[in-house]
Parts: C-alpha cells; structure tokens; sequence
C-alpha cells in the first residue's frame, strides 16, 4: 500500500515537472512562456516539484492509507492539464511532432474523469486549466484572457458541471453536501466559515513554509465574529496576496497571479466556505496548494540568487542563499522521512497529537484502541477513561470501556456502560450487538428480544440479527415467530454457509 501511494506521488512530481519546465521555460516579464525546455525554466520547475514531492506535510496524503484519494487524483488532474495545453500548443511535443489536438484532448478529457473518479475535490481541475491558460496562453487584458480561456476550456468545464449535478442528485446518498449530523452555527452562516477560514489562513502559511510542529489534528476555534485578531491576521494576508495578484498583473507580470491561484484553488472546497465539511483545519489539505507555494520559492528565489549575484562583487554572498535554500530543502526532505516513520508506528504517532491537543477524544480512544490490541488493559482504560472525560458526550469511549470490562468478567458493568453508549447515541449499532449477545449468554431472552428488535431497525438487512431472532423467540418457546423470522432473513444470507445455519435452526424448530 505505501509503496502504491508514494509511487503515485512520485509519478504525479514528474508530471508536475514536465508541465512548469515546459511552461516556465524562457518566461519573460509579463509571465507567458517560450517554446522549449531551457535551463532555468528546467531548474525552476524542478525546484517546485521537488518542494512539493518532498515537503513534511505532504505524508499525510500519501503515507497514510486512507489518503490515497489525494495522490491519485493530483496524477489524473496534472496528466490532464499536461495534455490539454499541449492540445492547445502551449507546449510542444520534444520531439517536434504535431500536437494532434483531438486526440490530446480526448485523453486529457479521460484523465479529467478518472480525477473525479479519484478524489470529488477534482471538481476544480477547470480552475487550474483556466489559470494556466490564461498565464501561458493568451496575453490579452484580464476579462479578455479570463473570456478567451473559459471559451477554449469548455468541455472540462462541462465535465465538472454535470458532476456537480449528479452529485446533487443521483449521487446525493445522504443530506445533501451535508457533513455534518446536526445544525450547528457553522453550518448555518457561510460568515461564520468564512471567518474561521481566515483565522486558520496564518496557520496554513506557518505550515507551509515553516513547517514545525507538525501533528494530524488540529483545534480551530469557531470564529463567530469578524473582529478577532487571528481573523483579522487572516484577512490581511488574503488582502495582501490580492493586492499583490492585482498590481502584478497591471505591470504584465503574472506570476503572482499563477503562484496565488495554484494555492487558494484547492482551498474552495477544504475551507469550509463554500461547503460546511466536518472538520476545520487539516493538514493534508495544502497537498495541492504546495503547488502554488514551491513555484513561488523556486521562481523567486532564483531571482534573488540572480540579483544578488549581479551586484555583488564576490560570490560570497550568492553562495550562502544557495547554501541556504540547499539547507532549507534538505530540513524539509529529513523531516518528511521522520513523518513517514511516524506513520508507521500508531502508538508514537497519537502521543504525538496529544502532546498538541491533549483532549483530542477520538485521538484518546484510537490510543487506547492500540494498547488494547497489544493486551495493554491498563493503559488502554486510563485512556478510555481520559476520552469520556473529555467529552462525555461520545459514544464510543463508552462502548470500548464495556468490552474491556466484558473481558474482565464485569457483566454489570458491562451492561450499564453499553447501555450508556446507546443513551449518548441512539443508532450505535456496535453497542446494541454486543448487548444483545451478552443478554443472549444470560439467558435473558425478553431483554435480547427487546435489544435485537431495535437493532433490527438499524440494520434491516443483516441475517445475523434474523438468525439471533430466531435463537431468541425459540428459547421463549415462540417457534411461529421464528420460523418467520428466518424466512425473512434468508433472503439476506450470501453464502452457503450462512444457509447452513439457518437450516440447521430450523430442523431444530421442526
């Protein structure tokens, strides 16, 4: 698995590469590119690539299995860009061939799907083609570039507008867009995210360049007001970089135009604004904005290292931002490897999270769950115990603690904490399964009855509970209504094996 995902990202680096070497190559001041792989457009691009290949936050994307959405669909959206502006003679082919439109396009198109395929956050990938195009491909006034590149890029467009339509539709299997179990003031106002989202903005900019204490989860605060200090430091950043976007391009140069969209591109959706997901701040979601980040480095510092050399006497002074930048890319790689071994040791990687945020409750709980797996009884209860207290309010802490005090022998104690799981959420389908079995084992059969026909209500297709039905109503001398109890469950059985038992209980029944 970690092999898979960090050969995507890899993959994914050398196709980011190809496209800024190809683009960057030769650009003058007002950013559009020349045809033809030059050196410094080379060295920049691979600068980029390497910063964003290479950078610490980026194991959570890719050393973490559950990440695999995020390099998958950045290989599809590059690969896509790649060979739609080759499509459109942006870049051309090193051999000198024709471009063959159609067919470059017709393949980019299929990338683009196999992005949404990936990851539904790839909805933007015409965002990014429309950025590029207009930086690389057209050298007209705003609105007119902005006009040109929308027309020209219309069939990813399109492909993103009718996903968006199944995915409020035909693909809506829940509350629509909702991440979120119940209203609350953050889901209520897009103010209200918008200010969080900016009071998180400095935090992502740290992250980015400097990024110490990293750690998996993050507390931000929801910002109710506009007048708070970190939203305020967020919005002039924000304000900052557009002023710097504007004046930029009305002097014709446009890269701080590229470098700020490729950043705040994929913030459209992870920041919350536009659509209220289920958690404020992550770390892997600057995944694809350290695109924007490592050309900005890469571009600019050249330049620095360019102009100091120019009016220094010695090279003195040009050899220590080499050595610098050098350093600083080498602190970066060193620190990725370190993250990626923390991945791999669960136990050093949630005590790291809670030396940041100690009352972090699924934090506690899946620490706990890890002790538990290495027969540590204790240390999985005292932290069990701390995640409870930490909000007493979850469900889960609760249920875990029952386990370890089923495996104790405490049936009482068993019983009370599994029914106060259910109490603090009702459809906690695990605590009413394992209740049920405990009062199945007590040869408590009205009480299992009571227990396996509310479970049934939250999982209507499952023939284990059927069959336990069944067990339950012959114990209480009900045969007819367990007879149809396993006729209704075994039309949910899916192997043979599972037959055999229903068969089996129902000779019993005859």
């Amino acid at each position: 698995y970690h092999l898979l995902s960090n050969s995507l990202h890899i993959a994914s680096a050398v196709i980011l590469f190809l496209l800024f070497a190809r683009l960057l190559s030769g650009m003058p001041a007002e950013g559009r590119a020349n045809q033809g792989p030059g050196r410094a457009g080379m060295l920049m691009a691979g600068l980029a690539s390497f910063f964003w290949l290479v950078h610490p936050v980026q194991p959570e994307a890719v050393a973490y299995i559950a990440g695999r959405g995020d390099p998958l669909a950045a290989l599809f959206m590059f690969a896509s860009l790649y060979l739609w502006l080759r499509a459109e003679g942006v870049i051309a082919a090193l051999d000198g061939d024709s471009p063959r439109p159609a067919l470059w396009r017709g393949w980019s198109v299929l990338a683009a799907i196999l992005a949404l395929a990936s990851r539904e956050t790839s909805v933007f990938l015409p965002a990014y083609l429309v950025l590029l195009m207009m930086v690389f491909q057209y050298c007209d006034p705003f609105w007119l570039s902005l006009k040109q590149s929308l027309l020209r890029a219309w069939p990813i467009i399109l492909l993103s507008l009718i996903y968006i339509v199944l995915r409020l539709t035909v693909l809506n299997f829940d509350n629509t867009l909702n991440f979120y179990a119940y209203e609350n003031e953050y889901t209520r106002h897009v103010s209200v995210r918008l200010w969080t989202f900016l009071s998180a903005l400095p935090e992502y900019l740290r992250l980015t360049f400097f990024p110490a204490g990293l750690h998996f989860e993050h507390s931000v605060p929801i910002q109710l007001s506009p007048w708070k200090a970190e939203v305020v430091a967020g919005a002039l950043l924000l304000s900052g970089s557009i002023t710097w976007v504007i004046f930029g391009w009305r002097k014709g140069n446009r890269l701080p135009f590229l470098c700020v969209g490729l950043f705040f591109i994929p913030f459209a959706l992870s920041s919350g604004v536009l659509v209220p997901i289920n958690s404020v701040f992550s770390e892997h979601w600057l995944y694809l904005c350290l695109v924007g980040a490592g050309l900005m480095l890469a571009v600019y510092g050249m330049r620095l290292i360019g102009y100091v050399s120019r009016i220094s006497t010695g090279r003195l002074l040009p050899s220590i931002l080499v050595a610098a930048f050098t350093a600083y890319g080498l602190f970066l790689a060193g620190y990725t490897v370190g993250r990626n071994a923390l991945v791999t040791n669960p136990e050093k990687l949630y005590l790291e999270v809670l030396e940041y945020e100690p009352g972090n409750v699924r934090i506690l709980n899946n620490l706990a769950n890890v002790y538990a797996r290495q027969g540590k009884q204790e240390s999985a209860e005292r932290y069990w115990l701390e995640a409870a207290d930490a909000d007493p309010s979850q469900a889960w802490p609760h249920h875990n603690l029952a386990n370890l005090e089923l495996q104790r022998g405490n049936e009482d104690q068993a019983e009370a904490l599994y029914l106060k799981a259910i109490s603090l959420r009702p459809a906690h389908e695990v605590s009413y399964r394992n209740l049920a079995g405990l009062l199945m084992r007590q040869e408590r059969h009205e009480n299992a009855l009571e227990v396996l026909q509310a479970l049934l209500g939250l999982a209507p297709g499952d023939p284990v509970i059927y069959y336990n039905l069944a067990k339950t109503y012959h114990a209480l001398g009900r045969d007819s209504e367990a007879r149809t109890a396993l006729d209704e469950g075994q039309q949910f059985v899916g192997s043979a094996e599972g037959m055999e038992g229903f068969n089996q209980l129902r000779a019993q029944l005859q």
